[in-house]
């Protein structure tokens, strides 16, 4: 296995684990005490640059999946 296989794997456990943590763990925590989560999620910075390049790549990847899923649509439908 290539040094890249790893690290995706890694990026993929890692994400697994988060999304475990925040449908799971999370929602506890938050029920019983919300005041830390706000203090860090307004306590964060962001890069605005960065943060508008995410938007417009994340916009251009729904826009392609819709046109992929009407393609789909249109083409099934013949």
């Amino acid at each position: 296995m290539s040094k890249n296989n790893f690290r995706e794997n890694d990026v993929n456990l890692t994400i697994f684990f988060l999304l475990q943590y925040f449908q799971k763990e999370m929602p506890a925590k938050f029920d019983s005490d919300p005041e830390p989560v706000f203090a860090v999620a307004f306590g964060l910075k962001l890069n605005q640059k960065r943060m508008r390049r995410l938007e417009k790549e994340y916009t251009t990847m729904k826009t392609k999946e819709k046109e992929d899923e009407i393609e789909l649509r249109v083409s099934g439908e013949k």
